[in-house]
C-alpha cells in the first residue's frame, strides 16, 4: 500500500492522527473481512493519494475475466443497482446520516469478493459494476466479441431509489450511475439456478437482466420503454472524466 497525504490539510497534529487512525482501522477491518494481509507499504508527503496492490492465486482455468461470454449466455447482476448514484444524490442534497441505506451504498460499498469466489466454475465472464451497467457491459461485450440484449424491467433497483429519483431517474442511475460494485456476470442457462443457490447462501441475489447474442452492440427492451438510455447514457468515461 502506498499512502500520500499533505499534513497541512489538517488543522493540527491531533487531527492528522485522528484521520490516520481512522484510515488504518478501516483498512484493517476490511483486510480481516477478506482474509488479506498488509505486508508492506510507504507513506510520503503530497496530495492525497492511496494506492493498493493486491496479489493472490487462482486455480488454473477458474479466473473470472471479461472475455469468456458466448452467444446464448444469460447476463445477470448481484444485488441491486443504482444505490451508489442514489447515495451521491443524497450527499449532494446535504444528507449525512450514514444509517441511510443509499448513502451507505455510496460511501461504504462492500466488494463482492465472496460472490466472485462462489461463481468460479460457473460464470463464463465477469467484472464489477464501477462505471455503470451499460459501460461495464460494453467492456465485457467487447472483450468477448458478443452482443447483449437487456430487459429494462428486469433491472433490480435499490430500495428507495424510485421514490428519491423518480422512475426515469432511477433507471438512469441503475444503467449509468456507477459506484455500485455489484458483479455483472454471464452464465450458461443451465448453471443459473446453481449460481443463485450459491449466492443465496451468502445472503445475495442474482438477477437475470438479459442475454448475450451474436449481433454486436447493446439493445434493450421492456415496458419501462426507455431504450433511448442505452444510447444516451453510456456510464462513466475515464478519459473525459464525466458521465454523458
Amino acid at each position: 500500500m502506498a499512502l500520500t497525504f499533505d499534513q497541512r490539510q489538517f488543522a493540527d497534529d491531533e487531527a492528522t492522527h485522528v484521520w490516520l487512525d481512522g484510515y488504518a482501522r478501516g483498512f484493517h477491518a476490511l483486510s480481516q473481512q477478506h482474509a488479506t494481509a498488509l505486508v508492506g507499504g510507504d507513506v510520503t508527503s503530497g496530495a492525497l493519494s492511496i494506492g493498493v496492490t493486491v496479489m493472490g492465486e487462482v486455480p488454473v482455468g477458474e479466473a473470472l475475466t471479461r472475455c469468456g461470454a458466448q452467444a446464448g449466455d444469460l447476463i445477470a447482476v448481484t444485488g441491486a443497482l443504482g444505490g451508489g448514484a442514489g447515495g451521491l444524490a443524497l450527499w449532494q442534497q446535504g444528507e449525512r446520516d450514514l444509517t441511510h441505506p443509499l448513502l451507505r451504498r455510496y460511501l461504504l460499498p462492500e466488494p463482492r469478493l465472496a460472490a466472485g469466489l462462489a461463481l468460479r466454475g460457473l460464470a463464463t465472464a465477469a467484472l464489477d459494476i464501477s462505471d455503470g451497467v451499460l459501460a461495464d457491459l460494453a467492456h465485457l461485450r467487447e472483450a468477448s466479441q458478443v452482443g447483449a440484449d437487456i430487459t429494462l424491467d428486469a433491472l433490480p433497483l435499490a430500495e428507495g431509489l424510485e421514490s428519491l429519483l423518480g422512475t426515469e431517474g432511477a433507471l438512469k442511475a441503475a444503467l449509468s450511475g456507477g459506484d455500485d460494485y455489484e458483479l455483472l456476470v454471464t452464465l450458461n442457462a443451465a448453471d443459473i439456478a446453481k449460481a443463485q443457490q450459491r449466492l443465496a447462501s451468502l445472503g445475495l441475489t442474482l438477477t437475470v437482466i438479459g442475454h448475450c447474442c451474436e449481433t454486436l452492440g447493446i439493445s434493450a427492451s421492456g415496458q419501462r420503454g426507455l431504450s433511448r438510455y442505452v444510447s444516451g447514457y453510456a456510464g462513466w468515461q475515464h478519459f473525459s472524466g464525466e458521465t454523458p
